[in-house]
């Protein structure tokens, strides 16, 4: 009896695509099977560690009897995998390497039910494997240390392993940190300052976990399971699919959340709610910096940008259309990544969330000095330092940050990339709560005079990212000339329905238009995010820096998963189609229908609505890529469908003027 072809098994080994397909199909084994146990565990070996819990919440009793074997196994792959990984798959080293998993996995394939009763039997041939295994005479100097160095781990692993009795290790056995070559070096070298630099840029620095906590249960409607991807430069990468058993998506949505890997607890409380929130196949990204199979750290910015190449390139196809989505920490490497994929011409949409427009901008005076003045307000504290001093101290930091991105050549000002990008394509989010009249607070002016202060301010703000600094903020200007077309067309309109007050239809149907240029307003104001909760009435404003986005809504309280299904939905008839029916066939038919049915065909009313009319129409023909994006957002959020506006307007012409309606 096997689990799965021995054939297929061993082309899983050798073809990271053929692996994803047979832990997809081993995870979605029903519990219910007779063998789902041994096909999870094969499952989890394979590289998918999520599936992990999936044992725990099934047969946790089973489990826990030889929970060490399955973790050391687990390891003892990943070590082996992440050193061939360095290697090329024509070489001897490679080969041999191969053959030892092989044979591990097809003992393990044949005589799975030994894994409950003699748990050490299955790892006879990983044992004798690397036993036998001595210096590869066509080998190279550095496929022999590869080889050698996987020898000299996974013994070690195996050797605790075989000598455990009761008590687990309680320790992961697999270092963190890049293979060979970079131990060499300096820790005063370029390159290591450059690693460093970027380390610091796109993780917290913190210890890293194989697995995640135990959150995970079968029975979900979300199959979720973790497969690997090589990298550009053949480093494995880790990723975690996420998507509905029972429906099909069109959309597949890369996600990089700040500074923080998968396994990381924030991550693990809302992937479950990913694909309904994003209405959407999820991909969770593990960029080299995080990825345990990993035998190389990034050496600069781009190195994660193009990681995230490999995940759009592996998850890119006609059928699916292409979402990047970076909050925080993920939001520069994903916008480097956007820019590669213009350059080579692949369709994408990127969600860029709570992100500031240079990476200096994070230290920058007018940023620290607003965090202490915050962090004032909160404990009422005199700053123990003169203010001199804090200004030297922020100034020097400051430019202490320019100086090293400079060094390590990591990009810094983002804002440039971004204007790059099709308005249509981008869509940034900034944590900016309306102001409200905020209950008194003390703000100390000196230490024997407080005085009680109340003010208009925002009650959920962002303590990381300035206002003046944030990412969305350098497109002010262009934002501002949108709002001014927008409130221009609501006025003309208006006017139109004003004027058209004996046609009762007619009014209708402008007052929509006036209601659908109001809703375009909003859906630019929703761009703010804000706490989705009653108003906060505490004496100091909240931190929703790093609250996730699942959590928020937007300043309008459209909910937010509508509201950006909405930027990168298909819709069924692009709203760009029928506004180009508002031509001057459409405009010569109001103005004859409005004449058909007045008494005094020049009366002055009529000639002021052509005007207005005139002024319209031109007003949307000039505008018409900004309205009909937005219009299609309004529509998939189920507000204010423009497409419908039209056929009513254009119906109404049409009882009294049909063959006036050909579009011209």
């Amino acid at each position: 009896m096997q689990l799965i072809p021995s054939q297929l098994l061993v082309d899983a080994l050798d073809d990271f695509e053929v692996r994803k397909t047979v832990i997809e199909d081993l995870t979605l084994t029903p519990a219910g099977d007779e063998h789902s146990y041994s096909k999870w565990i094969m499952a989890f070996w394979l590289g998918s560690s999520v599936t992990r819990n999936f044992l725990f919440n099934s047969f946790r009793t089973d489990v826990e009897a030889i929970r060490p074997y399955l973790d050391w196994g687990y390891f003892c792959i990943l070590t082996i995998d992440r050193h061939m990984s360095l290697l090329q798959k024509e070489s001897t080293a490679y080969r041999v390497l191969h053959h030892i998993a092989i044979r591990f996995f097809l003992n393990f394939n044949e005589h799975f039910s030994s894994l409950q009763l003699a748990p050490k039997v299955i790892f006879y041939p990983l044992i004798y494997g690397f036993g036998d295994l001595t210096t590869i005479s066509d080998g190279t100097p550095v496929d022999n240390q590869i080889v050698k160095s996987a020898k000299s781990l996974c013994l070690e692993m195996l050797s605790q392993l075989m000598s455990w009795a009761k008590t687990p290790p309680s320790i992961s056995p697999v270092t963190t940190k890049p293979l060979f070559s970079q131990f060499s070096k300096s820790v005063f070298s370029l390159s290591t300052f450059k690693q460093n630099i970027t380390r610091l840029l796109t993780s917290n620095c913190l210890p890293l976990h194989a697995f995640p906590i135990e959150s995970f249960f079968y029975g979900s409607p979300v199959v979720s399971y973790k497969f690997l991807l090589p990298g550009h430069d053949g480093v494995l990468l880790e990723g975690v699919q996420l998507r509905h058993k029972e429906k099909n998506f069109d959309t597949t949505v890369l996600v990089l959340v700040g500074q923080v890997p998968i396994e990381h607890v924030y991550i693990n409380q809302i992937q479950q709610n990913l694909p309904d929130f994003f209405n959407a196949e999820v991909i969770l990204i593990n960029h080299r910096n995080f990825s345990l199979h990993s035998s190389k750290r990034a050496d600069r910015l781009q190195d994660i940008a193009l990681d995230i190449i490999s995940f759009a390139k592996h998850a890119v196809s006609p059928e699916k259309s292409l979402v990047l989505y970076g909050m925080c920490g993920g939001a520069g490497p994903m916008i480097l990544a956007a820019e590669r994929l213009m350059n080579q011409q692949i369709p994408f949409k990127i969600i860029i969330d709570r992100f500031a427009e240079s990476y200096s901008s994070f230290l920058s005076y007018k940023t620290l000095k607003r965090r202490m003045g915050l962090q004032q307000q909160i404990t009422h504290e005199v700053p123990c330092l003169p203010l001199f001093l804090w200004v030297l101290l922020d100034i020097a930091a400051y430019w202490l940050i320019v100086f090293a991105l400079y060094c390590a050549r990591t990009p810094n000002r983002f804002d440039v990339i971004v204007h790059q990008i099709p308005d249509a394509d981008l869509l940034i989010l900034q944590a900016k709560g309306p102001k409200t009249l905020q209950p008194p607070f003390f703000k100390i002016l000196k230490p024997d005079s407080p005085k009680v202060l109340s003010e208009l301010r925002p009650a959920y703000i962002d303590f990381v990212v300035h206002p003046d600094h944030d990412l969305r903020t350098t497109f002010k200007k262009q934002r501002d000339q949108k709002k001014l077309v927008l409130k221009t067309l609501k006025r003309d309109s208006l006017k139109l329905a004003y004027s058209a007050t004996c046609f009762p239809f007619l009014e209708s149907v402008f007052q929509r238009f006036s209601d659908f240029f109001d809703g375009c307003l909003q859906s630019i104001s929703n761009e703010k995010l804000t706490l989705n909760c009653a108003d906060n009435y505490s004496i100091q404003p909240i931190d929703i820096h790093g609250i996730p986005l699942t959590f928020l809504t937007t300043r309008n309280h459209t909910p937010i998963s509508r509201f950006i299904y909405g930027f990168y939905s298909k819709p069924a008839m692009p709203s760009i189609d029928s506004i180009h029916l508002l031509n001057k066939a459409m405009e010569e038919a109001l103005i004859q229908t409005l004449r058909s049915n007045h008494s005094d065909e020049n009366s002055l009313d009529i000639q002021q609505f052509k005007s207005f009319l005139s002024v319209f129409l031109n007003g949307i023909k000039n505008n018409a890529s900004l309205i009909g994006n937005l219009a299609d957002r309004l529509a998939v959020a189920g507000k204010h469908n423009i497409v419908s506006i039209i056929q009513d307007l254009h119906h109404c012409v049409q009882q009294v003027h049909p063959h006036e309606l050909q579009c011209t």
